[in-house]
């Protein structure tokens, strides 16, 4: 702590090399926010009415490098200041127009009705005021909290769009392709042109292409997305932790645009794209004809100081002994979900569940039975105690039954193969309840047979959560039988 008086001493002679800066000079600003946390509270209530200009000039400063969040809370110490009230008109009027534009973007951000409540009010205050911005600058703004505005009133208006350059090496689309993401309420206008990465090095004035390109050595593409809403750049997106909401539904839509253009030219190597895949972008936000918020580049790919090593040891590879089937397709379908495929995921999930039930599940029920179970016991007549209506025949019925071809071989369910392995083993049947082992099968399960058969076509009726869980169901799984 600084002695009293040389403490408010050196403050006051700092907020004056503020005022002398032309309320600039932000390196005092910070040194004078600094001091004045280490006063006492008494000292504080002492020099707090001379600090009007230094929350004044930290609100303007936040404001001008467009960091809404942090500037909201320097407004509410501004407009809370006795000082505020005492402010000539034309500069409450400049305050306030700033305020409208920090409220309505934190409004288009989170949702909060309270922010919009508060900026339509504010608003009034400029009316009533009867003052207009001076500035080119200031009468932008202003401008931008209209459009802003009307755009909320009307519902319609708002639009966010975004160009960015991803490896995909494809030719240019030569339409703008519309695209209409349903549940979401989206439309988006999308243009692609092809280009060429930068270490190409051959020269050409034609149109250089290699063909399957699948990992874009020669080529690249340049996408430009305009969506009807207001899309946040920064709020983190519920299905993807490593994307913002605009970069989940952006990856989406281009990878619609991407399936139609593989079954048009039957390049069938194109790859899709994922967030992590743009290095950055540009963005704007508008509302109808003016651009409110411009971002030039955008990046949110994470990077990681990592302690692991750089490399990896490969044992032996022989080619009669290839990783197991289920295997390569669990790790299959968890690509097809980083790119939003779920049917696919969840088609190549189930294979996985299905090949590892019978590789590895089936076998082992063989050798903990010691020869009440066959190989290849999943097809054929089941045991009497394994037969679904046993409570209704005695085991002679049963052979009688078998003898004159009444009951006939047949599948086993996954449901009554891991009913057995729960029975057999001691130590499955120790690590999870039959309910929670039949929860895990119901949940690997859900939707495949609908898939499989076309009778669920719609995907509005599945998320990226929901599939994101049946693979995690299987892996418990795995991990619960491997232990």
């Amino acid at each position: 702590m600084m002695e009293s008086k040389e403490s408010l001493d050196v403050i006051q002679l700092n907020i004056q090399r503020f005022i002398d800066s032309k309320f600039t000079d932000q390196k005092v600003l910070e040194v004078v926010l600094q001091q004045y946390g280490n006063l006492t509270e008494v000292q504080q209530g002492m020099i707090e009415p001379k600090m009007y200009v230094i929350y004044r000039g930290k609100y303007d400063y936040l404001f001008t490098g467009g960091q809404y969040n942090d500037s909201c809370v320097w407004m509410n110490k501004t407009i809370q200041h006795t000082r505020f009230e005492r402010e000539l008109s034309n500069n409450k009027v400049h305050f306030y127009i700033e305020a409208v534009k920090i409220l309505l973007m934190l409004f288009l951000e989170n949702g909060d009705e309270t922010k919009l409540k508060r900026a339509r009010k504010y608003f009034q205050f400029i009316t009533d005021l009867n003052e207009y911005p001076e500035t080119s600058a200031l009468k932008d703004i202003y401008r931008e909290d209209i459009e802003i505005l009307k755009a909320v009133k009307d519902g319609q208006g708002l639009w966010t769009e975004t160009k960015f350059t991803v490896p995909i090496a494809i030719k240019s689309i030569s339409n703008v392709v519309h695209v209409e993401l349903e549940k979401e309420n989206i439309i988006a206008e999308v243009t692609c042109e092809s280009g060429m990465v930068n270490n190409t090095p051959i020269q050409t004035n034609g149109v250089l292409i290699r063909n399957q390109d699948r990992e874009s050595q020669v080529g690249n593409s340049t996408w430009n997305i305009k969506i009807n809403r207001y899309l946040s750049c920064e709020k983190v997106s519920p299905i993807d932790k490593t994307a913002s909401v605009m970069q989940e539904k952006v990856c989406k839509i281009v990878n619609l645009v991407i399936d139609r253009y593989r079954l048009k030219t039957n390049e069938y190597w194109v790859k899709k794209i994922y967030p992590s895949m743009v290095d950055g972008h540009s963005i704007n936000y508008g509302a109808d004809d003016v651009i409110f918020r411009k971002i030039l580049m955008y990046d949110r790919g994470e990077y990681i100081l990592s302690t692991d090593s750089t490399s990896v040891e490969i044992g032996d590879i022989s080619e009669e002994k290839p990783i197991e089937l289920y295997k390569k397709m669990f790790l299959g379908a968890q690509t097809y979900l980083l790119t939003e495929d779920l049917r696919e995921c969840v088609l190549l999930l189930n294979i996985a569940f299905e090949n590892f039930t019978y590789s590895v599940v089936c076998p082992q029920i063989v050798s903990l039975s010691e020869g009440k179970y066959e190989a290849n016991f999943y097809f054929g007549l089941k045991p009497y105690q394994d037969f679904f209506l046993r409570d209704y025949l005695t085991e002679e019925q049963y052979k009688t039954a078998v003898q004159r071809k009444d009951i006939k071989p047949s599948g086993t369910s996954m449901y009554a193969i891991y009913k057995i392995l729960w029975t057999e083993s001691k130590t499955f049947s120790g690590n999870i309840s039959k309910t929670e082992m039949n929860k895990l099968i119901s949940t690997i399960r859900h939707n495949r047979n609908e898939f499989i058969h076309g009778s669920l076509s719609d995907r509005k009726r599945i998320s990226v959560n929901n599939v994101r869980g049946q693979l995690d169901a299987f892996d418990k799984l795995m991990s619960l039988i491997s232990s």
